[in-house]
């Protein structure tokens, strides 16, 4: 993908994403997340920014208590559908984006 064509509120997680593999990462696992992100930023980038998809609902590397952001669910899959508030794939997986908790007032 080129950065001229990439949506400004992911350039720089894209870069941290291409340039720093996570620890507890495999390079398999990394390298499939770079290229479905970008395929995905490619087809959808634009509508993610509509929906308001921040960074880290795209990016965010899986941690033992969260899966990570939509770039590590794809699997080697692409989205065939994209709302607000989920993806689907072409397998019809479901990735639902993780919503903060409102807060208590």
């Amino acid at each position: 993908m080129a950065a001229d064509s990439m949506p400004e509120p992911y350039l720089d997680a894209w870069a941290r994403l291409q340039c720093q593999k996570p620890l507890r990462v495999s390079d398999d696992d990394w390298r499939q997340a770079i290229d479905a992100a970008g395929r995905f930023l490619d087809t959808w980038g634009n509508l993610a920014v509509e929906f308001q998809w921040t960074p880290a609902d795209l990016f965010d590397v899986p941690r033992d208590d969260s899966p990570g952001g939509l770039a590590w669910f794809f699997n080697g899959e692409t989205v065939r559908s994209l709302g607000p508030e989920h993806a689907v794939t072409i397998s019809d997986r479901i990735w639902r984006r993780a919503r903060p908790m409102a807060a208590a007032r």
